[in-house]
């Protein structure tokens, strides 16, 4: 018998988005057995559970409002204590499942148990266009193993071929319930972190195939840059052994500030914060144009510009 896998779906005031995603996961069942869909409801409304009662879907799924306003954190941390499945996808109410996930992972699951957390790769849509169009988020071309934690944080610097895109894994359910989440660093970065501290147990695996589709829209947490949390991921993946003096972390701070950078209101031409972020920025440009690593990175991101594929499913 397969492994038991419960699918909670992450809702928050986004009804319209919701939908789409519960049909996309809704497409699981009935192709695989010992599949659980959850909808945890963390609304500040009553949308989501009048559209559920509406269409009579408390036949296909379970739901759970949750009474008060959780942080994501507290969403995410009462979700697992909740589950008693042996694997948990965690995903989110804005993206989309492709209708070979579940089948991709069983498969990849029974031939790798000792594996505690899986990614499946994923393409990146903008909201209102078409949901199997779009830019490959990774572009890696074959399974990754990873046994340390230096070696997957590498994943997140300037150079690398891309991150698989957070709800695309699937869990270890009794190795995620070890971790201590409120003491993890990075604050809103914290996934990083998550996925990070699940090497303590086991190995990670990124997988090449396309399983998911992640929605960009204006409402995107990930577009507004927090540079306290940022900084406190970048001594986070340093303490793992990365070099904190090297190329691609230099170029992995200017990127962040080039983002703060960018979503300034007003910026002050001659303001001395402005001047100091610019002129380090600058620098880290110039050092770096001699280099490999700058090149890899550019190739890399003309490639997903580019590479425009169709996933067929």
């Amino acid at each position: 018998m397969n492994p038991s896998i419960e699918i909670v779906i992450l809702s928050r005031d986004r009804l319209p988005f919701l939908i789409s995603t519960i049909d996309s996961v809704l497409s699981q069942k009935g192709s695989v057995e010992n599949i659980t869909i959850v909808v945890s409801d963390n609304s500040l409304t009553n949308d989501v559970e009048k559209y559920i009662e509406a269409n009579n879907l408390y036949l296909k799924l379970s739901y759970r409002k949750r009474v008060l306003d959780l942080s994501s954190t507290d969403h995410f941390k009462i979700v697992v204590s909740e589950s008693i499945s042996d694997y948990i996808v965690l995903f989110h109410d804005d993206d989309l499942m492709h209708k070979n996930y579940i089948k991709t992972m069983l498969s990849f699951i029974s031939l790798n148990k000792e594996v505690v957390l899986i990614g499946g790769n994923g393409i990146q849509f903008v909201d209102g266009t078409c949901s199997d169009r779009g830019q490959r988020i990774s572009l890696i071309d074959k399974v990754l193993f990873f046994d340390t934690k230096k070696d997957f944080l590498s994943q997140y610097l300037v150079g690398s071929k891309g991150v698989i895109p957070f709800p695309g894994y699937i869990y270890k359910t009794t190795v995620l319930k070890e971790l201590d989440v409120d003491n993890l660093p990075g604050g809103k970065y914290k996934d990083v972190a998550i996925l990070s501290e699940m090497l303590d147990f086991g190995k990670v695996a990124c997988l090449p195939d396309i399983l998911m589709s992640y929605r960009i829209h204006s409402n995107n947490d990930s577009r507004y840059e927090n540079i306290v949390d940022r900084i406190s991921l970048l001594n986070y993946i340093s303490r793992q052994g990365v070099e904190k003096n090297s190329l691609q972390i230099a170029l992995f701070r200017a990127r962040f500030w080039s983002k703060w950078v960018l979503q300034q209101k007003k910026f002050r031409v001659f303001g001395w914060r402005e001047f100091i972020v610019c002129k380090f920025i600058v620098n880290v440009l110039l050092r770096s144009m001699i280099s490999r690593v700058f090149w890899v990175a550019t190739y890399n991101k003309l490639t997903r510009f580019y590479k425009i594929r169709r996933v067929l499913e």
